[in-house]
């Protein structure tokens, strides 16, 4: 059970994963919200636990931290993002989403604060990770 819930929380990540791949997962508020979503449904597919008088309560973050062996949504957007940057840098030239990928525009930007780009966040991935 625990095992077939597991599988289906990565197959919605994966399916949802076009809309993920834009979202700035290094905003706090999001990156709280993602936790906090993926921790209900934990909760859910590994249910309450029985004390030894019998009562049954919630499972608590550490524990469920424990079973999935310390590993989240959020570190899984961002080696996805990361895995999809190195299939784009390896591909040839002339493919299309390469070019996507590579383009920039020659129009001004708006005034004020620059509107953070999803390479913004591979970049901040990548310094993090301490590369480049």
């Amino acid at each position: 059970m625990h095992l077939v819930g597991l599988i289906i929380i990565i197959q919605i990540i994966n399916y949802k994963h076009r809309y993920l791949k834009t979202v700035r997962c290094n905003n706090v508020l999001i990156k709280q919200k993602f936790l906090v979503f993926e921790r209900r449904l934990f909760r859910r597919i590994f249910g309450p636990t029985q004390k030894t008088n019998g009562e049954w309560r919630q499972r608590t973050n550490e524990e469920l931290e424990n079973l999935i062996n310390h590993e989240n949504i959020v570190r899984h957007i961002k080696s996805k993002r990361l895995s999809w940057v190195g299939h784009v840098e390896r591909m040839p030239d002339e493919r299309v989403v390469k070019s996507i990928y590579k383009w920039k525009p020659h129009a001004r930007r708006p005034k004020g604060r620059p509107r953070l780009r999803w390479d913004d966040d591979v970049r901040d991935d990548l310094r993090k990770m301490g590369s480049k």
